[in-house]
């Protein structure tokens, strides 16, 4: 498996780093660290210069570089000769996805601090962004997860459309830990259990899920049904799909994916759905 850790040099790389080796214990592992220094018109060229397009004093983009260098050696010092570093320069995530895409990356695995309030509505964090735009699955945590023992795996779906959905990193994980699959739907009225248990064994035999339990919840919203099962159950990695929805659609309609990257304290895994 080939994951890439965008790393700012702060804690929340650390448990991106500390989750990675967990599934390092079962999985063949590639990884990549990433540093994005925020700027415009600077780039990086083939080998490794940086170059402008405008009238620019390079010195200061130098210094940086030399900077980041020296901070990602730290990193790979005390961790594995297997780990590959790189820097970049431009929109940090923009960067990030742009990188993940070229290098043919499995997972991108990101620490957050999460976002409340407005600074939530209106810009995220940078993973919550990452999250929205990329193609490359996505698994972000905002605590130290290295006792974590993967057996129970929760996947959120709407279960009721025929469209299958790329699910083989969360069957690849499955399978390494011999863990089970919960599937879950949220609903508004006990009224639809039923039939809601029908889609669900219909979703589990079109994408060839296997050895999974099946799990109805009324609540007041999905957000707030995922965290209660949480509560009741103790999962422990959540996977769920997210549209990538941008401007008006997503001020109005939101995503339950991207709130839980905020949220909830658990390793979440988040993919592009198929629509």
């Amino acid at each position: 498996m080939k994951i890439l850790i965008p790393t700012d040099f702060s804690q929340q790389v650390d448990y991106a780093w500390l989750i990675t080796q967990k599934l390092g214990e079962q999985l063949e592992m590639e990884v990549h660290f990433l540093h994005v220094e925020l700027s415009s018109g600077i780039t990086l060229d083939e080998a490794g210069n940086l170059v402008s397009g405008e009238d620019v004093d390079l010195s200061f983009y130098n210094k940086l570089k030399e900077m980041a260098e020296d901070k990602l050696q730290s990193i790979c010092a005390p961790r594995s000769n297997k780990i590959s570093t790189h820097i970049a320069f431009g929109p940090v995530k923009d960067k990030i996805i742009e990188f993940a895409n070229a290098g043919g990356f499995d997972l991108i695995v990101m620490g957050t601090k999460g976002a409340h309030g407005l600074k939530e509505l209106f810009s995220g964090t940078e993973t919550q962004q990452v999250v929205r735009h990329s193609k490359v699955p996505v698994l972000s945590l905002m605590c130290n997860r290295s006792e974590l023992n993967i057996k129970n795996i929760l996947l959120i779906h709407e279960m009721g459309k025929n469209e299958p959905q790329n699910l083989q990193l969360m069957k690849n994980i499955q399978k390494a830990f011999n863990a089970k699959i919960h599937l879950l739907k949220i609903i508004e009225s006990d009224s639809k259990k039923d039939a809601e248990l029908s889609k669900i064994a219909e979703f589990a035999l079109l994408n060839k899920i296997e050895n999974f339990e099946a799990h109805i919840l009324k609540d007041s919203d999905v957000e707030a049904g995922i965290i209660h099962f949480n509560q009741m159950h103790e999962m422990d990695i959540v996977c769920i799909g997210t549209h990538g929805r941008t401007g008006f659609s997503k001020f109005i309609k939101g995503s339950v994916a991207e709130k839980l990257v905020n949220h909830l304290f658990k390793p979440i895994i988040t993919f592009h759905l198929n629509d």
